[in-house]
């Protein structure tokens, strides 16, 4: 909880501090998050079927109560700083921020032609495979406010979490650790943190941040399928119905 007095210069902000550790300490040491440090001791509280798929369905099921809280409702009377919102759904008798929307998309651009500079330098070992450069100058490229608008008005809008990845989740520690897999998926507590950008979206796109953040290749296509189909049956237990796994 945080409340603030900007006229009086009063701040209050109540804290949880909470026993647990982070959901990507349970996705291994081929994550770069994860690099120098001693995972086996950090997740060793949880038992063995703490696994990472379980992980995974845990997170997956918290989004979905998340998303299912707001999805379809209209998020912008009063929450003006929510990411987005003027892009998407600004207040009436406004214009659509298309300056802020374009400022996010250049900075994203720039980076991109950092990488790719620092890719091509002399003596470079780092390596960009010529189908992903073409893929995300083609995606740059093509991309516009309408397009963008298009796309995202066409989808069930929702609350966001817009950094939804396994370091921004903090899983409690147990009572007692899960011995099967099954008993993890039902019995973790997990807990959002790093609320910095959240905003207008759809669900699949905190999904799909999850998935690219930490999981390996083979990782994420084995727990993929499984993860969203369970994040749809969530939805549905949470009242959003008519939602199938192919539109996920």
């Amino acid at each position: 909880f945080a409340y603030g007095d900007m006229e009086q210069g009063r701040k209050v902000v109540a804290l949880e501090c909470v026993d647990g550790v982070q959901a990507g300490y349970f996705y291994g040491p081929q994550s770069l998050h994860n690099w120098g440090k001693d995972l086996p001791a950090l997740t060793a509280d949880f038992g063995a079927g703490t696994t990472e798929t379980a992980v995974t369905l845990a997170c997956f099921k918290t989004a979905a109560e998340l998303h299912a809280a707001y999805w379809g409702k209209p998020l912008s009377a009063g929450i003006p700083a929510l990411r987005c919102r003027q892009w998407l759904m600004p207040d009436e008798g406004a214009k659509p921020d298309v300056d802020g929307w374009a400022s996010v998309l250049n900075t994203a651009a720039d980076g991109w032609k950092v990488w790719k500079g620092k890719a091509a330098a002399e003596g470079s070992d780092i390596v960009l495979p010529e189908a992903l450069v073409q893929t995300v100058d083609a995606a740059f490229a093509k991309t516009t406010f309408e397009t963008y608008t298009k796309t995202m008005q066409a989808l069930p809008l929702t609350l966001a979490h817009g950094d939804f990845h396994p370091s921004n989740i903090v899983i409690r520690r147990p009572a007692a650790p899960f011995a099967a897999e099954a008993d993890a998926v039902a019995g973790l507590q997990v807990l959002l943190v790093d609320w910095e950008v959240v905003g207008v979206g759809s669900g699949p796109q905190d999904l799909g941040q999850f998935h690219i953040s930490h999981s390996s290749p083979e990782a994420r296509r084995r727990d993929q399928e499984p993860a969203l189909r369970a994040y749809v049956a969530h939805l549905a237990q949470c009242g959003v119905e008519g939602v199938t796994y192919e539109q996920v």
